[in-house]
């Protein structure tokens, strides 16, 4: 007998650089969501579709930098992989920016994590696509504005007029910014201002 083969998708969904797995039913492994690419359809359109059907989410699918022109946005990656009683997968890996990380789950799995690194017991390719969206570099600035924007807001000061009516510290050097009381950021000038208060 022949094997079967099948064009699918697989779809990597990315919030704030972490990458969802499913724990999927039928072959009991980790995997990103995905299915086989219906009659008609591009791998674009059944990646869209289903992201949305298995999870409830929809995704910004992006061009990758370096991906040859022509290439659909998000394709990350083609793999064939041995899919159980459905053959051999002729696979379409795309990665996906979603805006959230509740899912609204289907038969096809009942687990799943945002992960930073794949399980152990994820398979070979899976690990592997996982770890490079990890360390990209757009992954890597996504964490740090995170960590920055979970830091209290800072606020800058405007110029009073004050600080027109005497010589500016040599110490409070241009572009310099210096934290007051509170937490709060003045700028150099405003600083100037309150060291030359004879008030």
């Amino acid at each position: 007998m022949s094997e079967r083969r099948a064009f699918s998708v697989s779809i990597f969904a990315r919030h704030r650089g972490a990458i969802l797995l499913i724990h999927h039913n039928r072959l009991a492994t980790w995997l990103p969501v995905g299915g086989e690419i219906e009659s008609g359809e591009t791998p674009l359109e059944a990646a869209r579709r289903e992201l949305r059907e298995e999870t409830g989410l929809e995704g910004q699918f992006s061009a990758l930098h370096g991906v040859v022109s022509g290439a659909p946005p998000g394709l990350l990656a083609y793999e064939e992989h041995l899919a159980g009683a459905k053959g051999r997968h002729l696979n379409f890996c795309f990665v996906a920016d979603v805006e959230r990380r509740d899912l609204r789950p289907n038969h096809e799995f009942s687990e799943w994590r945002w992960v930073a690194a794949a399980p152990a017991e994820a398979p070979d390719n899976v690990r592997a696509l996982v770890g490079q969206l990890v360390a990209s570099p757009r992954v890597l600035a996504e964490r740090w504005l995170a960590a920055f924007n979970s830091t209290p807001p800072m606020r800058l000061t405007t110029v009073p007029s004050c600080a027109r009516s005497g010589p500016r510290p040599a110490a409070a050097s241009p572009g310099k910014r210096h934290s007051g009381p509170g937490g709060r950021t003045a700028s150099p000038d405003s600083l100037g201002c309150a060291m030359n208060r004879s008030d």
